[in-house]
Parts: C-alpha cells; sequence; structure tokens
C-alpha cells in the first residue's frame, strides 16, 4: 500500500472557500523511488511501522521509498486468501494512522493528494490457486493460460460496474 507522510497539515472548508497546506520534512527533486539513507528521512518510520504491523499478525514483504518526490512511502505484505487480505488492508491502515499520530506526523493514503505528485494505489496482486499450484500460469505466450486471460477480460468488460465497489466516492 502506498502513502504520504506529512509534517504538519493545516486545512479548512467552508461553503464559500476551501484550502489545504501540508508541510513534509523531506523533499527530492526528481524521482524519488528507493531513496535511502539518508535522504529517506522515513526508513526508521517504516521500520517501526512494520514492526508494529507484525506484532498484529500483519506479515510484511518489504518496504521503501516511493515514487512521490514529498514524503511518498510504501509497504507491501505477503500474499494471502481474500478475507486475510482484506482484513490486513484495514488493520495496516488503522495501525499506521495511529502510529503516525503518536509520532506527530500525518499520513494519508488518498490516491492523488497533491497535484503533480505521484498518486497512491491500494493495488493487490491477484492470482489463483487450485490444488496449491498457481491456475493462472501456462509455459506459453506471457506465462497466462485461458483461464487467466478471460480473468483480466471480465475485470476490464465490468470495469464500470466493479468501480461502483471498488471506487464508490470521488476521491477513491
Amino acid at each position: 500500500m502506498n502513502f504520504y507522510i506529512f509534517s504538519k497539515v493545516k486545512y479548512d472548508t467552508r461553503t464559500a472557500s476551501s484550502y489545504y497546506e501540508l508541510e513534509h520534512a523531506e523533499e527530492f527533486h526528481k524521482n524519488a523511488y528507493h531513496a535511502a539513507n539518508p535522504f529517506d528521512v522515513y526508513d526508521d518510520f517504516r521500520d517501526e511501522a512494520c514492526r508494529l504491523l507484525n506484532q498484529v499478525g500483519v506479515d510484511v514483504k518489504y518496504h521503501h521509498h516511493e515514487v512521490g518526490e514529498r514524503g511518498q512511502q510504501e509497504i507491501e505484505t505477503y500474499f494471502s486468501d481474500l478475507l486475510t487480505t482484506a482484513d490486513n488492508i484495514v488493520t495496516s491502515k488503522y495501525v499506521l494512522m495511529n502510529y503516525a499520530r503518536r509520532e506527530n506526523l500525518f499520513i494519508t493514503f488518498m490516491p492523488k493528494p497533491m497535484y503533480q505528485q505521484a498518486g497512491n494505489g491500494m493495488h493487490v496482486h491477484l492470482y489463483l490457486t487450485k490444488m496449491g499450484k498457481m491456475h493462472f500460469m501456462k509455459r506459453e505466450y506471457a506465462n497466462l493460460n485461458d483461464q487467466a486471460r478471460y480473468f483480466m477480460g471480465g475485470i476490464l468488460k465490468h470495469g464500470a460496474a466493479l468501480s461502483a465497489f471498488t471506487n464508490p466516492s470521488t476521491n477513491s
């Protein structure tokens, strides 16, 4: 999951006006993907966040600085069944939000919190297994069988209807 970390947030929304101000502890002037210490000022934050996630049963695969030039992060968890993955997403967001507040930081999972910055993705990796074997794989073009191609085609064909569930609000 991707998210941004801010050191200070101010906002107001009224009928006739609104504004927001964001401050961040780091700023890169080009792609920050996999930035390393000492430039990646949130590496320790992610280390501790991953430790906390592991404590509550969310297994973390890895973490790194993401593309965004102003505090974008990524923490990836291991594959699991659908229900466990959904629970892990909700639990992870809860743990991260609370840990950030404890550290006097603000995080957001909003898809596009800043103009001309990389967006956050709540992307998931999908695969089907049958009898313990990957059910989408075939040793031909792109290593995909008909089942995998039909699965992707179904998502594309029904994308508008699916988005009512996957993206129900203007900022999802």
